[in-house]
């Protein structure tokens, strides 16, 4: 997979995601490297790791519905903090790119893990949110998405460039891009990432 560069907008999304790994000595990893983007294992190019979160058991364990529920809320937070899309084709077993590995347990239904992973990512309960009206204005054309802080969301619009808009408050645990988790929430409850804007952390 090859790295993208980030556009000038509001947006953008690493190629790369965590490998998932469970077992005695197997984990979740992620490398932030000096860009702040993730640099972490793919199909067929596994890179070196940064963190590494270990699942205990064997090859054998089954899942329990405990273990599943923290998992996908790591890969969830890992995802959100590196900017790696939440899906099968960017969080990957261990086994699948090393045939002598089983990791993460034969037991495990990746596709089930993360769905829950994608559903905590979308879901409003999991952003702070700081209620201070206001409005900015845009510094480029920017996207709005439907009810969560995460170019995962739906697209309800975009708005040009120098426009200005009213927000209800904004969040500091959205997805990060370009190093920024900041994003405001407008009167419709939708959001877009504070970085497009002339006030890239509100507040201030």
């Amino acid at each position: 997979m090859r790295n993208q560069v980030c556009p000038p907008t509001m947006e953008s999304e690493n190629p790369r995601g965590p490998s998932i790994c469970g077992g005695k000595r197997s984990s979740v990893a992620c490398r932030p490297p000096r860009s702040d983007v993730a640099t972490i294992e793919s199909r067929g190019q596994p890179q070196s790791v940064y963190d590494r979160t270990e699942h205990e058991g064997t090859e054998n364990t089954p899942w329990s519905d405990a273990l599943y529920k923290a998992s996908a809320g790591l890969i969830e937070t890992i995802c959100r903090r590196w900017a790696i899309p939440c899906d099968r084709d960017h969080i990957i077993g261990h086994r699948e790119i090393r045939a002598d590995k089983t990791c993460p347990g034969l037991e495990v239904d990746l596709d089930k893990l993360v769905d829950m992973a994608n559903d905590i990512h979308q879901s409003p309960a999991t952003f702070n949110f700081v209620r201070k009206p206001g409005n900015v204005q845009t510094r480029v054309d920017l996207n709005i998405r439907e009810k969560a802080p995460t170019s995962a969301a739906p697209l309800v619009r975009i708005v040009k460039g120098g426009r200005k808009l009213p927000y209800q408050g904004w969040t500091s645990n959205g997805l990060t891009v370009n190093g920024n988790a900041h994003w405001y929430k407008d009167a419709d409850g939708n959001y877009f990432w504070a970085g497009a804007t002339a006030q890239p952390i509100p507040g201030l």
